[in-house]
């Protein structure tokens, strides 16, 4: 038994070392990510809205610094999708707005489209169905054109689903 929780916790610690090593660039201070780092996962540990709203801003302030946009535009998405979770469709909405554009500018059209996709799901929890469906019919154009079918059909389905997203 203890064998296997050692090797289960070393997949745990390499998969997150991998992760980390995908998306810090090189010249990182390894203390200040480390913080961010920290304050985010204690405030996913305390479901913390506003504490996780916080920490992927901040995080997208970092990645910006380190030139990493791709990375700093999800975490914006993210501090949407935490809205959207706690029932503030305003900063919901300004958040995953704000991601579209960083999506546009850099030319990431799948962040672009799932965050289309977070917008339809945004605006049928806020019981505006043809919003919703506007937003929904923007996310799955976008992964047709990009050739992402499944999530095209995904979208499709959640823009059918009670659930949403």
């Amino acid at each position: 038994m203890k064998k296997v929780l050692g090797l289960a916790l070393f997949g745990i610690l390499a998969t997150g070392s991998m992760t980390y090593a995908a998306y810090v660039p090189e010249d990182t201070d390894p203390e200040a990510y480390n913080e961010i780092e920290a304050d985010c996962w204690a405030a996913q540990r305390k479901m913390d809205i506003q504490e996780l709203v916080n920490c992927h801003k901040d995080l997208a302030d970092w990645y910006k610094k380190k030139g990493k946009y791709d990375v700093a535009y999800y975490e914006i998405s993210q501090a949407g999708y935490y809205c959207s979770m706690a029932g503030d469709y305003k900063n919901a909405i300004k958040y995953t707005l704000e991601a579209i554009e960083g999506f546009k500018k850099i030319g990431n059209k799948e962040g672009e489209a799932d965050n289309y996709r977070q917008l339809g799901y945004i605006y049928k929890e806020k019981g505006d169905k043809k919003k919703a469906k506007e937003y929904y019919m923007k996310a799955y154009e976008l992964y047709k054109s990009i050739g992402a079918e499944k999530d095209a059909q995904d979208t499709l389905r959640a823009m059918r689903s009670k659930r949403g997203y």
